[in-house]
């Protein structure tokens, strides 16, 4: 039985917010060192926790509560790439017509982990 739409959208947006901190997170902690500064994953969280902070900027704003500590720390990535995103988007109205839409999607990166990287990130989401 597949999950309810609102819990399989909560569950895409909490794995979305926890992507965006990370990337984040991860870009400004080795923006002036060098390039293998580790990455790492915060899980966002909608209560107060202890020593945590709440991350509300103009880019993120209200996302919610990470920890003080990062919950996952890469050190060893696969890769790293530039995301190809399309620039437009194909809309249906439900009764078969179909438009093409332009959208300006923001820069997106890639990121390849590791198996067992994978695996621990798998069981963060």
């Amino acid at each position: 039985m597949a999950a309810p739409r609102s819990n399989r959208f909560a569950a895409s947006l909490r794995i979305y917010k926890v992507s965006v901190v990370a990337i984040i997170l991860g870009c400004w902690d080795g923006y002036s060192q060098a390039t293998n500064t580790a990455l790492t994953f915060y899980v966002v969280r909608e209560e107060k926790m202890e020593g945590g902070r709440f991350i509300d900027t103009p880019e993120l704003p209200k996302v919610g509560y990470i920890a003080a500590k990062a919950d996952m720390t890469v050190t060893n990535l696969q890769d790293v790439y530039p995301q190809k995103v399309a620039d437009f988007a194909i809309m249906g109205d439900g009764h078969g017509e179909h438009t093409v839409v332009s959208s300006h999607p923001p820069p997106a990166l890639a990121v390849v982990l590791g198996t067992e990287d994978a695996k621990r990130f798998a069981s963060l989401t």
